[in-house]
């Protein structure tokens, strides 16, 4: 884990060795839901992210999802599957994917930084997906450009944020004929507090037991809000320490048994709202950054899960745009 980034040739290695890694995870090393967890170490090992393996060449995925999350449906707008974006890429025939991201212009994607953290993720290899809700539908595009948060940390994982910039996307006008939509971020509208309900859309693996079991159909699963003073407290009777700092980050736990897993990283976490023109909008509040593990389970259900909060990097993100 306190390796470097791994060069671009051991990628796919690293990323398919997700299978066989480490139980034995140090008490203060989060999980990242897009990154498998090496071994015992005071920081995590970026593979950037899980790597799923989806098909020769053809986006096709096996069964799965965000845990005990539901299907969105083609109806499901409101739900996500307009902005959701999918990262991707292809390596000796086959597809891979890795992270989500969300539209939140024609031409740029918030995601995670540990998703991209020590790649160039310009190469003809690297593509996204943009739109739809089957792991293979939307619309394909490279990427230009990719920044990551200056005050990104990869020990606390705090500001893990990054923007990507697409190459040569159709007008908005296709892509929302298409059913594509923008998400908003959270700048100066209504910050999330406690209690309030977000959803969180992904293709991540349903089981922190059994990896690369990703879904075809993009999930969706209900997060509410959580007091970030009963999050820490809850994982510190448990033996861990929270790293990431409640200025950065958001604490949110799943309902009815939900949880994030690897393959949701840089996925938005978003709440609901009416603008101006009584349209339902969508604002990204968090993206998908980490969890923490409960014995070989990666991706415990009744463990909080951490997103990174848009409000603190909105400046940053706006810059950006």
């Amino acid at each position: 884990m306190a390796c470097p980034p791994l060069t671009r040739p051991s990628r796919l290695l690293s990323r398919l060795a997700m299978a066989v890694v480490a139980a034995a995870v140090a008490a203060s090393t989060p999980s990242l839901p897009g990154v498998a967890a090496q071994g015992a170490a005071p920081r995590v090992g970026f593979t950037r992210a899980s790597g799923a393996f989806v098909g020769r060449d053809t986006g096709n995925a096996g069964g799965g999802r965000i845990i005990n999350g539901r299907d969105v449906t083609e109806n499901d707008r409101t739900l996500g599957a307009g902005f959701y974006t999918r990262l991707m890429y292809r390596s000796q025939g086959s597809v891979f994917f890795y992270c989500g991201g969300a539209l939140i212009r024609p031409n740029k994607i918030l995601t995670a930084a540990h998703c991209i953290d020590g790649y160039d993720v310009t190469t003809a290899a690297d593509f996204v997906r943009v739109g739809g809700i089957q792991m293979s539908s939307g619309f394909e595009l490279g990427i230009s450009a990719a920044v990551i948060h200056p005050d990104y940390n990869r020990d606390t994982l705090d500001n893990d944020l990054a923007v990507l910039t697409l190459r040569n996307p159709p007008s908005y006008g296709v892509m929302k004929r298409a059913g594509v939509r923008l998400a908003y971020t959270n700048g100066s509208g209504r910050r999330p507090v406690t209690g309030d309900t977000a959803y969180i859309p992904g293709h991540g693996d349903t089981s922190g037991t059994r990896p690369n079991t990703v879904s075809q159909t993009l999930q969706l699963a209900t997060a509410p809000i959580n007091d970030w003073a009963a999050c820490t407290a809850y994982l510190e009777r448990v033996g861990f320490t929270v790293g990431a700092s409640p200025r950065t980050s958001l604490c949110a736990s799943m309902a009815d048994r939900q949880a994030t897993c690897f393959g949701d990283s840089g996925g938005p976490l978003f709440t609901r709202f009416t603008n101006r023109r009584g349209d339902t909008a969508y604002r990204v509040v968090g993206v998908v950054s980490h969890g923490y593990p409960n014995g070989p389970n990666q991706c415990p259900s009744r463990f909080p899960d951490y997103y990174a909060r848009t409000s603190w990097g909105f400046r940053w993100i706006r810059a950006q745009l």
